[in-house]
């Protein structure tokens, strides 16, 4: 979630062999939206590569991810909720918030000192993030496993109110989100309900679109930029290669409405696109670990919710994606957690790349894949991770990614004041209104196997440009308050799809 692009352009796959079309998710399947697109692959699915080390990075990269995304469509967890659903969803969620607030206000009612005391800001969603990593549920927005969370009570008991009380009241929560999930459970629609959910989508405003369930002015309704419609539409046609607009509707009503509960805009911040492409240009990063259909790059990647996700590219969660090699970005929401989560799963993957060890996935020629697996077993392979996280030393993840055997040098620190992140909910707001300010040091480390540190190297002349890119916007935006005209925030669309090849400095 947390890599969020701000950008609505998104790379020309097609130009490096990387198939968009899935349809029916029959590998190596024939004409029309079966299978892999004909003009894409060889030999029932294979992969190509072309020359270049960029264009190599591109295809590897969007490789892995794409045959994550087939595996995540032949699964339950594809199945899209429906609309009415969601919304039920999303009211369990205001639900659990509300009793959070309640909760703290009835504990503190009888102590003058913390009377007005409300919980830690975004204390919910970094429970929620938590208990994603414990849960084994099909459900992936509320807090359901049923587990009392320590860190929430801790995070209560800081500034807010005592820790008996705390630990009751995350006890009590614990309760009633699994409840709520139960309940979610067995309120289902029958088909003929499905049919009458239409949606409609309205102008509203000189860059908005409203999307509303049942009537055009119902409420809530969810809004998002016209540039962010049309990238979602290319990102359904490319997926689904469906002409029903209802079904592209409703698909954009479910997303909207997940990403509108899950809230925390300010905790999955993004990077501005000159710092995304700075990391491309500088080490081939080209696939994105944990990104939303809203703010993606590219047509394939990782992101939190394979169910809402997955028609508009999704290849499901990271800790479910086992890439054999590419280079790729890791820009994880701010919560130590699964920060912590990241840096074990990445320590894994490049082990198991470093070692040459057999990966998940095949490409579609079954009758081979066994013998390809032999072919590679034990040979090293180029597996890359540009990682940026909060410069957070006490905690666990930092120390873990310090440690790491395959970080290349020192990590690249950039001082608060010196970069900006583009605001979470950027697609609901006006271009004018995206960017906001660092309110922590980020670092931003490289790791590699050796052959991807040889094939991709993160020197002195990569860093500087990566330092560069993210200090562009303050001096943007420092130039534009002189009396400069400013384009700071506005979204560069490419919607030809034109992607300009350079190739990487030695």
């Amino acid at each position: 979630m947390r890599d969020m692009m701000d950008d609505t352009t998104i790379w020309d796959s097609t130009k490096y062999n990387i198939p968009v079309h899935s349809g029916t998710v029959g590998v190596g399947g024939g004409g029309g939206n079966g299978g892999l697109n004909p003009k894409n692959h060889e030999r029932g699915g294979s992969f190509s590569c072309n020359s270049t080390e960029e264009n190599n990075a591109v295809t590897w990269a969007q490789q892995q991810l794409y045959l994550a995304k087939l595996t995540l469509r032949n699964s339950n967890a594809f199945t899209l909720p429906k609309p009415a659903h969601e919304l039920l969803r999303r009211k369990a969620a205001s639900k659990l918030r509300s009793a959070l607030l309640r909760g703290v206000r009835q504990a503190n009612r009888n102590d003058p000192k913390r009377a007005k005391n409300k919980p830690p800001p975004l204390a919910y969603e970094r429970w929620a993030a938590r208990d994603v990593l414990r849960r084994t549920t099909t459900e992936l927005l509320l807090p359901s496993s049923g587990v009392v969370d320590p860190a929430l009570a801790r995070d209560l008991s800081r500034h807010t109110m005592r820790g008996a009380d705390a630990q009751a009241l995350a006890t009590s929560l614990a309760d009633e989100a699994k409840t709520a999930a139960d309940a979610l459970k067995t309120n289902t629609e029958n088909e003929e309900e499905r049919k009458q959910e239409r949606i409609y989508c309205t102008k509203c405003g000189a860059e908005m679109l409203a999307v509303a369930l049942g009537a055009p002015e119902a409420k809530p309704y969810f809004t998002v930029s016209d540039a962010h419609y049309k990238k979602l539409k290319m990102l359904y046609d490319d997926n689904e290669g469906s002409d029903d607009e209802q079904a592209f509707l409703r698909a954009l009503f479910c997303l909207l409405c997940r990403y509108d509960a899950l809230g925390g805009a300010g905790y999955q911040c993004a990077l501005p696109n000159k710092c995304f492409d700075a990391m491309r240009k500088a080490v081939c990063a080209n696939g994105e670990c944990f990104a939303s259909p809203l703010n993606c790059r590219t047509h394939a990647y990782c992101s939190a919710f394979p169910d809402t996700d997955g028609a508009f590219g999704s290849a499901g969660s990271f800790r479910n994606f086992y890439p054999e090699f590419g280079s790729f970005e890791a820009n994880p929401i701010f919560v130590p957690e699964t920060m912590s989560m990241m840096a074990t799963h990445c320590e894994s993957l490049l082990e198991a790349a470093e070692q040459g060890k057999p990966g998940k996935y095949d490409d579609g020629n079954t009758s081979k894949a066994e013998d390809k697996k032999q072919k590679h077993c034990g040979k090293p392979r180029s597996l890359s991770f540009c990682v940026v996280v909060p410069v957070w030393k006490e905690c666990k993840f930092y120390g873990a990614l310090m440690r790491s055997a395959f970080r290349r040098g020192e990590p690249i620190v950039l001082s608060a004041e010196h970069h900006v992140y583009v605001d979470g909910a950027q697609h609901a707001r006006p271009s004018s209104e995206r960017e906001r300010p660092s309110s922590y040091d980020t670092a931003i480390f490289f790791l590699q196997t050796k052959r991807a540190s040889d094939r991709w190297p993160c020197g002195e002349e990569q860093r500087v440009a990566i330092r560069q890119a993210f200090a562009g916007d303050i001096l943007a935006k420092a130039k534009s308050s002189a009396g400069a005209s400013s384009t700071v925030g506005e979204p560069q669309l490419q919607w030809s799809r034109v992607y300009k090849k350079k190739k990487v400095k030695r």
